[in-house]
């Protein structure tokens, strides 16, 4: 034999011996994970059935489970790409990326045939073909049918184990093919959810917010309102919106930002699928009218006064599932139930207190003609004096304007740093229904005589080491953290120096 012959011989035999420990290795692989194989002929990428393509499919019958329908081609869209229309819902609209996944199964091939020839019930039950996990049934145009049948997949999920037709041969396909068949009618359905109203170019008119076991939220804009303050160029914000509940006091003002980043920035709600397209029973996914999870209902306008138009959307939220990644959903009377991304959640605020202004007793300095400051045992006088604004000054918004406390004259950077110290005391977390225990022997108490002859009355009580506490309703109570009660102090000291 020449050298040439010897080269060729034994490349041929390298060849045959590397295809060998491919397909035990492979095998062997299978074998370990799942039952016990007997020994069977080992064919590696056998095609059971090829269609061509989608063009030569007129239908696609599936059975997940309880569920069953029939898909049929209708034609081809201006992508060139086959449109398929559900038998006993032609009115929908089928998810395109699902049914392009289902449409691969006109090519089915496996890696290897398990076993041959099983039609014992107890071996079958072994590999989940007893009872299939589900089936579809594939027809060409010309009425060439194939039917598949699938069972489990292999415990390292690589693989499915199904029979095609008549088949009795049990074999080994790839995992991901077990997902043509376990689509349910509903979660082919393609359907769209209303986007959130015009919140960009549009006016919050109305919130409400529910948690399922919270107190329902309920904020509405008022036209009345004055939402600017300025003050030798300084701006200072407040809101139009004010609470209609659960909050009845005026001193509790809307978080300032709600438009701007609350409302403005609700992410879209994505549809990862329909879960049902005709729920009867909401309940079981945390949807119900009586007691949703979450509920939010806005309500905007958009256009000129006299031809305002309002929008309104209400979504319900439920349960999460899939490790809290999806989240059960639908809109407002509707009947479909939807899997959305739990993304769609982020930056939605249900509980009352994130509603809630962090400068909770805020008031501008220009409305307040004096105050008394209880601290520490002893009530200090702040007092602001301002001169009558003179008609033919230069600046006719100039006025002289002088600061005291405990009857000392202050520079007014100090005045204002102990003034905005007093009105920064910011909520840390809210007490509903028992009152707190409270020291009365150690009290903070802002007394604020208005401009326009109001009074207003802030009192905090030691409630621990940390805490302060202020009432803001019959039963309703918020705690601040004590290091807002040292600023007041460090900033009384300066200014008593």
């Amino acid at each position: 034999m020449s050298k040439k012959k010897k080269l060729i011989f034994g490349l041929v035999i390298l060849l045959i011996l590397v295809g060998a420990v491919v397909a035990v290795s492979i095998v062997n692989s299978i074998k370990e994970a799942n039952t016990p194989v007997e020994e069977s002929s080992q064919v590696l990428d056998e095609v059971l059935f090829d269609l061509g393509n989608t063009g030569n499919v007129a239908s696609m019958q599936v059975t997940y489970g309880s569920d069953s329908y029939t898909l049929v081609t209708d034609g081809v869209d201006e992508l060139g790409s086959t449109v398929w229309i559900m038998k006993e819902h032609p009115d929908w609209s089928l998810s395109y990326m699902r049914t392009y996944v289902l449409s691969m199964g006109v090519q089915f091939y496996s890696y290897m045939t398990v076993e041959e020839n099983v039609t014992d019930p107890a071996r079958l039950d072994e590999f989940g073909l007893k009872n299939p996990v589900s089936s579809f049934v594939v027809t060409s145009v010309d009425g060439e049918t194939h039917q598949v049948r699938m069972g489990v997949k292999s415990t390292d999920k690589k693989y499915v184990f199904c029979q095609v037709d008549d088949d009795t041969n049990i074999y080994a396909c790839d995992g991901s093919f077990a997902t043509y068949s376990t689509y349910t009618a509903a979660g082919l359905r393609s359907a769209s959810i209303d986007h959130v109203v015009d919140t960009e170019n549009g006016t919050l008119v109305k919130l409400f917010c529910q948690k399922s076991g919270e107190r329902p939220v309920e904020i509405e804009y008022d036209e009345d309102r004055v939402a600017v303050y300025s003050q030798g160029g300084a701006t200072y914000l407040g809101t139009n919106l004010k609470f209609l509940s659960p909050y009845d006091n005026d001193a509790l003002m809307v978080y300032t930002g709600l438009q701007a980043e609350y409302f403005e920035n609700l992410p879209e709600l994505e549809i990862a699928e329909v879960i049902d397209a005709n729920c009867q029973d909401f309940s079981i996914y945390g949807l119900s009218d009586e007691d949703p999870v979450f509920r939010e209902t806005i309500t905007s306008r958009t256009g000129d006064p006299g031809e305002y138009v309002y929008n309104t959307t209400d979504y319900i939220f439920g349960y999460t599932y899939k490790d809290d990644t999806c989240i059960y959903f639908r809109e407002g009377d509707n009947n479909i139930v939807f899997g959305i991304d739990v993304a769609g959640m982020s930056g939605r605020m249900f509980t009352p207190f994130q509603f809630v202004n962090q400068l909770m007793f805020y008031e501008i300095i220009s409305n307040v003609d004096s105050a008394e400051l209880t601290i520490d045992g002893r009530t200090h006088q702040l007092e602001i004096l301002r001169e009558e604004e003179k008609e033919d000054s230069e600046d006719s918004g100039e006025r002289l304007t002088v600061y005291y406390v405990d009857g000392k004259l202050l520079e007014k950077d100090l005045f204002t740093s102990l003034y905005r110290a007093m009105i920064s005391v910011a909520p840390d977390y809210e007490i509903v229904g028992n009152e707190p225990i409270m020291n009365e022997d150690d009290i903070v108490t802002f007394t604020l005589h208005l401009i326009t002859g109001e009074d207003k009355v802030v009192t905090y009580y030691r409630t621990s080491e940390f805490y302060y506490v202020a009432q803001a309703g019959e039963d309703l109570w918020f705690a601040a953290a004590n290091r807002y009660f040292d600023d007041i102090r460090t900033a009384l000291d300066a200014c008593l120096e």
